[in-house]
């Protein structure tokens, strides 16, 4: 959360944690990973666009100025009109879950490096 210390963070993590598993009376394990996407939405990975211009015999300039216009952008995740870096991620302690969140964060990977 911006323009607050780490501790409160935790104390939302927390929260967060007590009210799902009081909710829920869960007798299996629960678990949750915090994510910062800032430093992986500063640079998405383009390099198969300029590839693909280029095996299209695209010229020279048009590509440049593409890649200019797509690296040079930068863009925020928005939540309720707010900008957003951290994500906090629940789940079951299964392995279906493990592997279905590894798979995503694959997918994330190889969209933005």
């Amino acid at each position: 959360m911006a323009k607050r210390v780490i501790s409160d963070n935790t104390m939302v993590a927390h929260e967060a944690f007590h009210k799902h598993n009081r909710q829920n009376n869960l007798n299996h394990g629960f678990v949750g990973i915090k994510i910062d996407i800032e430093k992986a939405c500063d640079r998405p990975k383009c390099n198969f666009i300029r590839e693909d211009l280029q095996n299209l015999d695209f010229p020279t300039v048009f590509i440049s100025n593409i890649m200019n216009c797509i690296t040079t952008t930068k863009f925020d995740v928005l939540i309720n009109g707010n900008p957003i870096d951290d994500n906090l991620l629940f789940c079951q302690a299964t392995i279906k879950e493990a592997t279905n969140l590894s798979k995503k964060f694959q997918d994330y990977q190889n969209s933005f490096g």
